[in-house]
């Protein structure tokens, strides 16, 4: 999968990052390690 973040400026226009990339989870049973990690900043 990929996905890249924007941000609408005051003048209408859009900026956009680079393109990110990132592999679907495994199917169910397969051994593998998982990892999770969430950040969220309520921008204060």
């Amino acid at each position: 999968y990929s996905y890249r973040v924007g941000h609408r400026l005051f003048n209408g226009s859009y900026v956009w990052s680079q393109v990110y990339h990132f592999r679907a989870s495994p199917y169910p049973g397969q051994n593998s390690l998982q990892r999770i990690v969430i950040f969220g900043d309520m921008g204060k």
